[in-house]
């Protein structure tokens, strides 16, 4: 009997290396990993993603077709929340002098679309997908076990783990890449991918990415189904990650940190690894309503020099540059994206993140690009209470298309070409 040939076209293989450096950022420390470090400092994972969105463009455009027609809504979505920033940022500017760091934070919101976009636009049936995030799946364990042999070798202290510091010897930026990972195996009900993405989320100890594993869990557990979502839920997320940043700058208060202390015993500066301070820092320096990126313009005084420093924190990072009114319009675009309860989940954890880390930027790109992924995936699937997966069947205004075939409508007939 012959075998099966595998065909895998230079799209593919562009798409893989990409995914190869990409995961290279989380692991540029250590001495077993240093190329690690060198590789992501030579840009390779920015050039071979563009690289990637263009060859897509271009197979696109030698077969005469320049139109979106999956995902359209989606895409739509993320543009506009993505534009209405540049927007706002140029009234913000008018008044106080065009700067042009708006340009790679707009690189940092699209790209990731558009790759993950690239990802799908030729084949986005179940198993191809899947295909690549066990492949990613592979990669990252295979640094992360290296990181974590050389940490062992080094002699770290392995009892030094704390979740109210989240601290540990093997902490690692890679447990949110982990949690996405985990959720798409809890959809798809694979046990040992789940196991594996687990194990290593919780080696990597981050305190939202440990809360939210459980509470995947326990969605697996329930074996709640990939039903459609009402738009009142973005809404009301829209509203409660609005009201956060407002909050923060409360919580700045020396009130706040009084009875934080009293209430809990712990140290709310170091409860909140000193974040505290780059935050108050970026409200002292008038960065208000400066347009976006302008954050990352300001050197602010830290343990004597000046330096730049990161906010951790991109909701008032949002609040602060593009106002109340951009906020709202980025939350609320990208999050009516989410189309189905596993999308909303996606969403639910990246908002989560954005309050406790920067997810807008550089080290943001793969959060991002797995999420879009995961969201193009879930809503085009379902899953029933059994946890069996299956073509959905009311994307809405994609409902028309199948996944393994191409729909051709005639007044008289409608055929069906695999």
């Amino acid at each position: 009997m012959q075998g099966k040939k595998i065909r895998i076209s230079f799209l593919d293989i562009l798409i893989y290396i990409s995914l190869t450096f990409l995961c290279m950022q989380f692991f540029t420390l250590g001495n077993l990993i240093g190329f690690c470090k060198f590789f992501d400092s030579l840009g390779l994972k920015h050039i071979f993603m563009m690289l990637t969105v263009f060859v897509g463009f271009v197979s696109d455009l030698r077969k005469g077709k320049l139109s979106i027609k999956t995902f359209t809504y989606e895409i739509k979505m993320v543009v506009i929340a993505i534009v209405s920033l540049v927007l706002i940022s140029f009234v913000y500017m008018a008044f106080n002098g065009y700067a042009n760091y708006w340009i790679s934070q707009v690189y940092f919101l699209a790209i990731p679309l558009l790759f993950a976009y690239t990802i799908f636009k030729n084949d986005f049936s179940k198993q191809r997908f899947k295909k690549i995030i066990n492949y990613i799946l592979v990669i990252t364990s295979i640094y992360y076990s290296i990181f974590m042999v050389s940490t062992l070798l080094s002699g770290e202290n392995l009892l030094s783990f704390s979740y109210l510091n989240s601290t540990s010897p093997f902490e690692s930026e890679i447990a949110h890449f982990y949690l996405l990972m985990y959720m798409f195996y809890t959809f798809n009900n694979n046990v040992a991918g789940r196991l594996v993405s687990a194990f290593f989320c919780i080696m990597a100890w981050k305190r939202l990415c440990l809360v939210c594993l459980v509470l995947v869990t326990i969605a697996g557990l329930m074996r709640i189904r990939n039903k459609r979502i009402s738009k009142s839920y973005i809404i009301v997320l829209t509203i409660v990650f609005t009201i956060l940043p407002l909050l923060t700058e409360y919580m700045l208060s020396p009130e706040f940190s009084k009875w934080f202390n009293e209430f809990t015993g712990l140290d709310f500066i170091k409860f909140t690894n000193f974040r505290y301070y780059s935050i108050q820092t970026a409200i002292k320096n008038s960065v208000a309503s400066r347009g976006l990126g302008t954050f990352f313009s300001i050197k602010v005084p830290w343990y004597g020099h000046f330096v730049e420093i990161n906010m951790h924190n991109d909701l008032v990072r949002l609040y602060l540059e593009v106002g109340v009114v951009g906020l709202v319009f980025f939350l609320l675009c990208t999050g009516l994206i989410a189309r189905r309860r596993f999308s909303l989940f996606v969403i639910f954890y990246l908002f989560i993140e954005m309050a406790g880390s920067h997810l807008i930027g550089n080290g943001g790109i793969p959060y991002w690009m797995l999420g879009y992924s995961l969201i193009f995936y879930f809503n085009r699937f379902d899953r029933d209470g059994r946890g069996n997966v299956f073509p959905a069947t009311d994307t809405g205004s994609d409902s028309p298309r199948l996944f393994r075939g191409r729909i051709s409508l005639n007044k008289s007939s409608i055929m069906i070409k695999k």
